[in-house]
């Protein structure tokens, strides 16, 4: 659903302002993420020193390998990477569409 309205309403906001107004559009929404971002506050226990060292790539490797060992989550994932592909494609050529005059 974002994902589609989104690329909808991208497409209304550069029919409506124009290319580079847009551009400074998502400019400023993803300044105001940010700031919106950095001013969350979570209070509660710091990683002690040993935890806060672990290693991403083996974190990343275990889940990787998990995801592998268990054939219902593997088929799952590869159908929805294949799925998240092509509406991908589609959303890029939705757009398109909406912006071109026929």
């Amino acid at each position: 659903m974002a994902d589609s309205a989104g690329s909808n309403a991208g497409a209304a906001l550069v029919s409506a302002v124009g290319p580079a107004r847009s551009v400074l559009a998502d400019i400023v929404s993803f300044l105001v993420a940010a700031v919106l971002v950095w001013r969350i506050r979570t209070p509660g226990q710091h990683a002690h020193p040993s935890e806060a060292r672990r290693s991403l790539g083996k974190d990343i490797s275990a889940g990787v390998r998990y995801v592998i060992g268990q054939p219902t989550i593997r088929t799952v994932i590869a159908a929805l990477a294949v799925l998240s592909f092509g509406l991908a494609i589609m959303n890029t050529f939705w757009a398109y569409y909406l912006l071109v005059p026929a």
